[in-house]
């Protein structure tokens, strides 16, 4: 049996423009995550975020 994972890893507020550690274009890359996940997460056997 095969399952699908959908692994996140260090998303925050930190990286996002104007966050201790922002980075150019960081909230929409997060904005893209969380669009793909409300789309498509059923498409997962389990989400992880770290």
């Amino acid at each position: 049996m095969s399952s699908r994972m959908l692994i996140i890893v260090d998303v925050q507020n930190d990286f996002c423009e104007g966050g201790a550690l922002g980075v150019e274009g960081g909230a929409g890359v997060a904005a893209r995550i969380a669009a793909l996940v409300r789309a498509q997460g059923e498409r997962y056997d389990r989400i992880l975020a770290s």
